[in-house]
């Protein structure tokens, strides 16, 4: 199957799930992620904004945030993707390009890539081995590999969202795990 026929059934497949089951299977990837000694460890854990579909990343950047952890998360810049910290998940996103919540405001410096702990990535779609398949354009690929080795690069979905078998090119970057309900 081509990655643009797995992208639409997974969507498909996301589009169908109920709220309540949604915000079930949310906590219980949360818990999961919450509890790992990796991310308990961390000192800056960088967060995708989740928007509708996605696992939810909400509960777990306030729950971060309360735990004292330093948060960034991604703002498109260009066609990169750069770091912004937050001191709160509230007061500070507003929409950004393809409606992804983002950080506002322009005169915050980008955040040194080499100062995140963990990374917790989106996907349309997963294997277990950590090959993802995003959205198409690219940005998470190509930041992935910008990022040193020891960073820990976490995937969130759900269960609907593994496959066994994921095509891919040399610019795919894979993920250190994937975390389901």
């Amino acid at each position: 199957m081509k990655k643009t026929e797995i992208r639409k059934k997974i969507k498909d497949k996301l589009k169908r799930q109920k709220k309540e089951e949604k915000f079930k299977k949310d906590e219980i990837i949360k818990e999961k992620l919450l509890s790992l000694s990796r991310f308990k460890e961390a000192k800056t854990v960088a967060f995708y904004v989740s928007v509708k579909g996605e696992v939810n990343t909400e509960a777990l950047i306030d729950e971060a945030l309360a735990m004292g952890k330093r948060v960034v998360v991604p703002i498109i810049v260009r066609d990169d993707l750069e770091l912004r910290e937050i001191k709160s998940r509230k007061a500070e996103l507003a929409k950004g390009p393809y409606g992804i919540p983002q950080p506002a405001g322009k005169s915050v410096s980008p955040f040194p890539r080499d100062k995140v702990d963990v990374i917790i990535v989106p996907g349309i779609a997963f294997t277990r081995g950590g090959l993802r398949l995003g959205r198409g354009k690219g940005f998470y690929d190509k930041f992935l590999k910008t990022l040193p080795r020891r960073v820990k690069k976490i995937g969130l979905a759900y269960d609907l969202q593994i496959i066994e078998h994921l095509p891919t090119i040399p610019n795919d970057f894979p993920v250190d795990m994937v975390i389901t309900n």
